[in-house]
């Protein structure tokens, strides 16, 4: 884009002893200094050129937002509408549209990178720190920001360039000097991305005095878009009502569409009620959130179809959300439904694949992990995601007189549960709710934390039963001598 600087022009030369210098005075030459955003942050070359009061910024990705919170962050006196400081900030932005090209006459390049960031992101962004881009209107609204975008016809113009070329340069020059590399002004290639940028104080080198021209050039080849930048920003905040934020709150509370399940007739054969759906999305959420949730409602209130429809959403989440055991080779997923044997045809009769349906009363008569053998089949309930527990009110947990249900979901790994009875919450159940989240805090026992326990009980056993001898003298310690004694 730029003609060739006369330092990247090879010039052949001989070294001779008479041109070559001593050591003393390649010592006194400048050192750059240096950033890789390894050991050294590139933040820190750019930081006194931003501060500066006079600071030209050349970069070839048009991250405008990531640039904007930036300024905001080094530069906080910016965010102040009231701020009339002299301060003069100008960037100059490479484009990268070639996603967007249209069809018909091609667009001014101001109006193609408009249309490129409110077609590619619209109201989203992609990190949330850029959102305080959005307090940098006043500073370009003022001009203590101001924005162009390269301009290739423009770079033809006045250049002579020929073809579709881009700005790809990545420089910050002010009065204090120049940094040149390969770290574009945004947050991945300042704080994140392993990058080289060197930096040359002004007067040390002739690099210097290159480098600052050839970012006076790029910001000559560039056009106004100072218009465009203020109505994407606009776009980012609107202005609304307490109820229309209200209402846009509980929108996502209950959006979630995975868990949205009432109109789909392949569960059930039919849609769900408004109560019962709310019923599904509510326990959904909870379940997610706690990993338990119980479901109450009346009896004719079809809470069978709710727990088919809780199996269907909860075991895509299920297995969206939680990675494969390190130990078992078997991915967990789908719903097992526990339930007395007068419901087990009913669960059979709306149950879909990812819903198995087992009478508690043939618990006992299976192995509840793994396979079977020739005397008993296998359950694996090891192996399912969720557990769904029909008619809860009849689950007796505890350690002296468990019943056979509280048994075997004992047996099974952490998982997602839901109890369903017509029953109003009562002491038994709280006994089971606490006894389901000891049960779930098992999930956080690492290995390495099992081990160490394990080493810790095998010392304890071998420590001498006598220190516990009450009859055993104890060592008497003299009081020790202070000046009140």
């Amino acid at each position: 884009m730029f003609s060739l600087p006369d330092w990247l022009r090879s010039k052949p030369k001989q070294l001779t002893e008479e041109n070559q210098k001593p050591a003393s005075e390649l010592d006194a030459e400048p050192v750059a200094k240096v950033g890789t955003n390894i050991d050294r942050p590139v933040i820190n070359l750019y930081r006194p050129h931003i501060t500066s009061g006079d600071c030209l910024i050349v970069t070839g990705y048009q991250d405008f937002l990531s640039s904007l919170s930036i300024l905001m962050k080094e530069l906080p006196e910016l965010r102040d509408p009231e701020n009339d400081s002299d301060i003069r900030i100008r960037i100059s932005f490479g484009i990268d549209t070639a996603n967007t090209k249209r069809l018909t006459n091609p667009k001014p390049v101001t109006e193609e990178m408009k249309l490129y960031w409110l077609e590619r992101s619209g109201l989203q962004v992609e990190e949330d720190h850029d959102l305080i881009a959005v307090l940098a209107k006043h500073a370009i609204k003022t001009g203590i920001i101001d924005l162009r975008v390269f301009d290739p016809e423009l770079a033809k113009r006045k250049l002579g360039i020929s073809g579709d070329r881009r700005l790809h340069s990545k420089i910050v020059s002010s009065p204090k000097g120049a940094v040149a590399g390969s770290a574009n002004f945004s947050y991945s290639g300042l704080y994140r991305n392993i990058e080289y940028a060197d930096d040359l104080d002004a007067g040390t080198h002739e690099l210097q005095v290159e480098r600052t021209e050839a970012a006076e050039q790029a910001w000559d080849v560039s056009v106004d878009w100072n218009t465009e930048a203020l109505e994407i920003l606009e776009k980012l905040i609107k202005p609304v009502t307490a109820e229309d934020a209200m209402a846009r709150t509980i929108s996502e509370q209950k959006g979630f569409k995975p868990w949205l399940t009432g109109a789909r007739k392949e569960i059930t054969s039919h849609t769900l009620f408004g109560y019962q759906q709310e019923l599904t999305y509510e326990a959904c959420s909870i379940v997610y959130d706690h990993g338990i949730a119980f479901v109450e409602a009346p009896t004719g209130s079809g809470k069978t179809e709710i727990g088919c429809h809780l199996a269907e959403a909860l075991s895509e989440t299920f297995s969206e959300v939680v990675p494969r055991s390190p130990v078992h080779g078997v991915a967990r997923k789908n719903a097992a439904v526990i339930a007395p044997p007068k419901v087990i045809p009913s669960w059979r009769k709306y149950s879909t694949n990812s819903l198995q349906p087992v009478a508690n009363s043939k618990l006992a008569k299976q192995h509840l992990r793994g396979a079977g053998d020739e005397e008993r089949s296998g359950l694996r309930l090891d192996q399912f995601g969720i557990l769904i527990i029909d008619e809860s009110h009849t689950v007796t947990p505890g350690f002296e007189q468990a019943s056979q249900m509280a048994s075997a979901i004992e047996l099974a790994p952490p998982s997602w549960n839901v109890c369903l009875s017509a029953t109003l919450l009562g002491n038994r159940d709280v006994d089971w709710l606490t006894h389901m989240q000891e049960k779930r805090a098992s999930i956080f026992m690492t290995p390495t934390f099992i081990q160490a326990m394990g080493e810790l009980f095998e010392r304890e056993t071998h420590v001498p039963k006598d220190i516990f001898n009450q009859d055993t003298q104890l060592a008497v310690l003299s009081e020790p001598e202070t000046t009140l004694t």
